[in-house]
């Protein structure tokens, strides 16, 4: 036993002997013509060692080379498909003896790879033959099957991968990869671990095959992933096949949906307030299609929940499905602090600044969409049904029935992105809805109340929300039931100037009810035209014409009193400054102003002066003497017939 022992200690140290001495005595340096050969032949790419060359025994034996570079595709962007500082690859002894090769480790230190894909969809990492290359042919009689090869780990240490595609100019890079690759084999399951950067992110990258066997058998197998990183987690639990079939349970989730934009390379822009979102689902996916059903998805405090197909075969990917969606806030989801369009337009004019609308032009989608609400830039809609469609750039949104501030607005809005300037058009029907909250949400304007219907067909085009209220064109109709317009006493505004002068015509407490107002319009180059406009009130009839410029944000509008006190006005009511005055509604609309009518005031003086009445009388809206004496003095017939002139002159001298 003592004779064995010493045996097997002297087998050790020979082995180790050989192991130290036997790399500084084989001259691998001269083979290095011909691995860089039989390398070149294999890939059809050419190779070369550029750097050190050296044989390890143990704990295995193998090469190790440095400067290692392998040739990229001819016309390809980069000199070089693969550049690796240190490549070391060694087998196991014992399999060697029993004619099999086990390569126990292939480490790639600092590897700089390079993927790319032509503009006719050809990859750079398809390996073939060289032009005019062929494999040496095997010796005569001599067995054509090589020996078993196996491969028990890759890893690649502080390594680079970029990847480039020509038809799209799609660039992404994976930098600082340090993780460890286990193929499949026999019995055993497959197995990545470990972390890579992208775009600045670390990525955390656990997946595991459990039954290589199956996989190659029967072509799937179970499969986990899980992906860690400070913008989100993803999370699949479910089986995969060979041909990139995919089933199972999904889960993702990110902190911010900002993050999870900058990630995959977008701009989510300063300020950007889309905060923690999360998905559960069922996945089935194929070929570039996946389906996403019993799907949960939820944006802050928004949950949407439905059944979708993803299509990312065609050019532009493609989506459809139902979605449920709870109420959502876009202002909130899109990061706040923006100021409403109506607002901004109340204030200083509609914003010039250009609309991004690339973003419809990324996917076409066929939606059916149940809402519990929506609000956009100070704008709200309530619970309704949406069919949503989205192809080459044109969105389409038709709605029925969609709740809209205590009334319903059924119609189509399209948003044509495909071409070089955006175009909009709105078809639309309103009816019971609060005017005040309509008017002040969609212009910025709030001194109108009342319940409201509308019809509306207008279209326009422009790169900003200027470009486009400045050319809108179309037509409507508009009817405003049992309200009122603040700020303004329209009857005593029409009655006469003494009543047009005084603090109660216009102001915080001045107000002008109305049973009805209303009427029809045209729209061209942003400017809205009415010719039948009418208001009623229990006092007065008031009827008008003019232009509201909604580019400009200014009215010029003409109001006439047809009655005053619900009759036709009479001599009495001239006699006493009761003349039917029409007055216009002019400037801005943050600072309207009522200036009487210059022709209409005219010829009621003259109405008013060939009744018997002193033209400033008429004007300031004073008792005539005859009328305060009628009782104790008879009228003088002998009155000569007023002229003009007699007014010009009663004018000039003030005349009681």
């Amino acid at each position: 036993m003592g004779r064995l022992i010493r045996f097997l200690l002297f087998l050790i140290v020979l082995v180790v002997a050989i192991g130290v001495i036997l790399p500084f005595v084989v001259p691998i340096d001269t083979y290095r013509g011909e691995i860089e050969a039989r390398a070149s032949q294999a890939l059809g790419r050419e190779v070369r060692i550029a750097g050190e060359l050296k044989l390890s025994v143990i704990p295995q034996i193998g090469v190790d080379a440095e400067d290692v570079s392998i040739a990229n595709v001819p016309g390809g962007k980069e000199k070089l498909f693969a550049s690796i500082e240190g490549l070391s690859i060694g087998a196991k002894l014992w399999p060697l003896l029993t004619g099999s090769i086990e390569v126990g480790r292939l480490d790639l230190e600092r590897p700089v790879i390079h993927l790319e894909v032509d503009r006719n969809g050809r990859p750079n990492w398809e390996f073939g033959k060289t032009e005019g290359a062929s494999a040496p042919s095997p010796a005569a009689g001599a067995a054509t099957s090589g020996p078993r090869i196996s491969l028990s780990a890759i890893s690649l240490g502080n390594g680079h991968i970029d990847y480039r595609d020509a038809r799209s100019g799609a660039v992404h890079v994976l930098d600082d990869i340090d993780m460890t690759l286990v193929p499949p084999a026999p019995g055993e399951g497959a197995a990545i671990d470990g972390a890579l950067s992208y775009n600045g992110v670390r990525l955390s990258i656990t997946a595991n095959v459990q039954d290589a066997d199956a996989m190659s058998t029967l072509g799937h197998s179970p499969v986990s992933l899980m992906i860690h990183s400070a913008a989100g987690d993803l999370n699949f639990g479910g089986t995969l096949a060979t041909d990139g079939k995919a089933i199972g349970a999904l889960s993702a989730s990110t902190p911010s949906v900002g993050k999870l934009i900058a990630l995959t390379g977008g701009k989510p822009g300063q300020g950007f307030g889309m905060g923690a979102a999360s998905l559960e689902t069922r996945i089935n996916a194929e070929g570039g299609r996946a389906s996403l059903s019993e799907m949960k998805l939820r944006l802050d405090q928004a949950s949407i929940t439905g059944d979708i197909v993803i299509d990312t075969a065609p050019r532009v990917p493609r989506v459809s499905g139902t979605l449920d969606v709870g109420h959502l806030d876009w202002d909130k989801l899109g990061g706040g602090g923006a100021k409403p369009a109506a607002q901004a337009g109340a204030s200083g004019g509609w914003s010039d600044a250009a609309i991004a609308l690339d973003g419809l032009k990324a996917a076409d989608a066929n939606l059916k969409i149940a809402s519990a609400g929506f609000d956009a830039g100070g704008f709200a809609l309530g619970q309704g049904r949406y069919d949503l469609t989205l192809r080459a750039g044109v969105l389409t949104l038709v709605y029925r029935d969609v709740a809209l501030y205590g009334g319903k607005v059924s119609g189509r809005t399209s948003l044509d992105a495909s071409g070089r300037t955006p175009r909009v058009s709105q078809n639309m029907t309103i009816s019971g809805v609060d005017m005040k909250a309509l008017l002040a949400a969609g212009m910025g304007v709030d001194r109108i109340t009342g319940t409201g219907s509308l019809k509306l067909d207008v279209s326009s085009q422009g790169a900003s929300m200027k470009a486009i209220m400045s050319g809108l064109a179309g037509q409507g109709s508009s009817t405003v039931r049992d309200g009122e317009i603040t700020g303004v006493d329209l009857v005593a505004v029409s009655r006469s100037i003494k009543s047009a002068l005084t603090p109660n015509a216009t102001g915080r407490n001045a107000k002008t009810p109305f049973s009805e107002a209303g009427g029809s319009f045209t729209l061209a180059r942003g400017v809205l035209r009415n010719n039948d406009f009418r208001l009623i009130n229990p006092r007065v009839r008031l009827d008008g014409n003019g232009e509201v410029d909604i580019g400009a944000q200014t009215i010029n509008f003409l109001v006439k009193p047809s009655k005053i006190g619900g009759e036709d006005a009479t001599a009495s009511q001239m006699a006493y400054g009761d003349i039917p005055i029409a007055f216009r509604i002019v400037g801005p609309w943050s600072h309207v102003s009522y200036q009487p009518d210059a022709a209409s005031l005219a010829t009621g003086i003259i109405q008013g002066v060939s009744q018997g009445g002193n033209p400033l009388d008429v004007l300031l809206g004073r008792k005539r003497k005859t009328d305060e004496s009628a009782e104790g003095e008879p009228e003088n017939k002998e009155n000569k017939k007023t002229t003009p002139a007699d007014i010009l002159k009663g004018l000039l001298q003030g005349g009681n």
